[in-house]
């Protein structure tokens, strides 16, 4: 063997070329050493989830206030308010059998008793069309030093199918309150005062024209009502 070719044996092989790599590197490893590119700086992709969370918030906040200014237009308390000013008994009497039947007799077979509140008096019994063709019973009681109060009568059903119309709405804080253990809610509703409980499936809604005469039902309410 002479010189040149000894040379040529002891010489390293040539390195795989770009175009035909080594088909014993598995494409893993192959994967595994690619050029690594530039990453950005650390924070880029925080500063991203951020901006996206801020403007997330936005779009809630936004939806929740424009749905919280169009719920006066439609709720079941307010239009229950307005409903209480001018309400007069259809048939008076104090005997709520005889009030159950007129209401089960003129609202399509519904019913409902009147509230056993100790110590108020039912005087009549009425129909009220809180929203366009959405009618609801309402009793009408005496309070102390002659002042009165009207008690409305409502069900899920009735605000599912309402709602579902776009004509009726029970505020969603009030509706949760009437899943609780105890569900009375009490709130103020301009000048007068509004108290709603649940009787098993049927909701009352009671205005009254002052604080203590709210406060006195919702006591009667839980003696004798859940």
């Amino acid at each position: 063997m002479n010189d040149d070719a000894r040379a040529q044996e002891s010489a390293p092989p040539p390195p795989p070329s770009r175009e035909h790599p080594d088909p014993a590197v598995s494409a893993l490893d192959r994967v595994q050493s690619r050029v690594d590119l530039p990453s950005e700086p650390r924070g880029t992709s925080w500063g991203w989830l951020v901006g996206l969370a801020l403007v997330v918030v936005g779009v809630v906040g936004v939806w929740f206030w424009t749905h919280r200014e169009a719920a006066p237009d439609n709720d079941v308390l307010r239009e229950a308010v307005a409903a209480y000013r001018e309400f007069r008994p259809a048939a008076i009497t104090n005997d709520p059998e005889e009030a159950a039947s007129w209401v089960f007799e003129n609202l399509e077979g519904w019913l409902v008793y009147p509230p056993d509140l100790e110590g108020y008096q039912l005087l009549g019994v009425g129909a009220v069309e809180l929203a366009d063709a959405v009618f609801v019973p309402a009793f009408r009681y005496d309070g102390l030093q002659g002042a009165t109060f009207v008690v409305f009568a409502y069900d899920y059903i009735l605000l599912d199918e309402a709602a579902e119309m776009g004509r009726l709405r029970l505020a969603p804080e009030v509706y949760a309150r009437m899943a609780e253990a105890e569900p009375v809610d009490i709130r103020r509703e301009g000048d007068v005062y509004v108290v709603t409980w649940r009787r098993r499936s049927v909701l009352f809604t009671a205005v009254a024209p002052g604080e203590e005469l709210a406060e006195q039902i919702s006591q009667a309410v839980r003696q004798r009502e859940l």
